[in-house]
């Protein structure tokens, strides 16, 4: 499988050959893991990035592949395709930051491009377009994946979809910030609600009020336990998206998803006149920058000379 080893330095040959993963089912993991660990070692001798980065970047590409398409084969020509690449940077990974993606989506390109079967198929790009944003949901659909919430039958899935729904859509949670969440990080915070997520950009979020109650009602329900999945069995966060899509068959809406109830909430506080600076800390972003994919979703206002000529109660 490895005939570059000598190109690769034995080191480097030596961490491909032994790579194994969790993140493919028994079913699929020797196919899988041997795909991945050939298009790894085919193409690091020609790659600026480390045979670690690689492998983890193709792995969780070639993870979400086999998720999103039952029958997909394990093609070349058919998983680095651009449009498919496009698609995973633009729906895959929503636990990352845009520019954070853009490293991924550019890893697998450069994979892509080194490979004979598909570098055909890139050639013809020699830049990355901007990362496609994550389109929030309509009013109709917003009202509509709450009602759906509250309308499954009773049972973990039901309190876990609608945790799911409260903090990310009510609170903007990631969902590796909802996998972190127990009942009692669920707190009144005067008449309001709020929710503390832990993670790198560690913080405590007041809830919309909208979705406060159905938080509430989750946190007291889990008590000290997990506010969504109580009885996991694994560590993996990337559960959450899986669980919310695969509950969502019976869903109305289309597309029900973790990062686009984020997105939503971005959007929502946008058009209430959230001040920025409390919106970017809220959201545990980094910079004013990153809330420009969201800004084009936003609502004109009919209020904008006011707020140009000072005249506008910000109170």
């Amino acid at each position: 499988m490895l005939e570059q080893s000598n190109t690769l330095g034995a080191a480097v040959a030596k961490r491909i050959a032994h790579y194994r993963t969790e993140q493919f089912s028994e079913h699929d993991r020797d196919h899988a893991e041997a795909f991945v660990k050939a298009a790894v070692a085919e193409t690091a001798p020609v790659s600026v990035y480390a045979a670690k980065k690689l492998l983890a970047a193709v792995t969780g590409y070639v993870a979400w592949c086999i998720r999103k398409g039952a029958d997909m084969p394990l093609d070349r020509a058919v998983v680095f395709d651009p449009a498919l690449i496009e698609r995973y940077a633009a729906e895959g990974l929503p636990d990352l930051t845009p520019s954070t993606a853009g490293n991924y989506r550019a890893m697998l390109r450069r994979v892509a491009e080194a490979l004979p079967e598909t570098a055909h198929l890139h050639a013809a790009r020699t830049t990355l377009p901007a990362s496609t944003p994550v389109t929030p949901y309509t009013a109709a659909e917003d009202t509509a994946i709450l009602a759906w919430a509250d309308s499954l039958p009773e049972g973990s899935t039901r309190w876990s979809v609608r945790a799911a729904v409260a903090a990310c859509r009510g609170a903007g949670a990631t969902a590796a910030e909802l996998w972190g969440v127990r009942g009692t990080d669920v707190v009144s915070r005067g008449p309001a609600v709020a929710v503390t997520v832990g993670g790198a950009n560690a913080r405590t979020i007041v809830v919309l009020d909208r979705w406060a109650g159905t938080l509430a009602e989750c946190a007291d329900h889990a008590g000290d336990a997990w506010l969504f999945a109580p009885a996991r069995t694994s560590d993996r966060t990337k559960q959450v998206n899986f669980y919310v899509e695969r509950a969502a068959r019976t869903c109305d809406v289309e597309g029900v998803q973790v990062q686009r109830m984020r997105a939503t909430w971005m959007v929502d506080h946008l058009d209430r006149g959230t001040p920025l600076p409390v919106l970017r800390a809220a959201a545990g972003l980094k910079s004013l920058r990153s809330l420009d994919n969201y800004l084009r979703f936003a609502t004109d206002r009919d209020d904008a000379d006011e707020w140009l000529a000072g005249t506008k109660d910000a109170r």
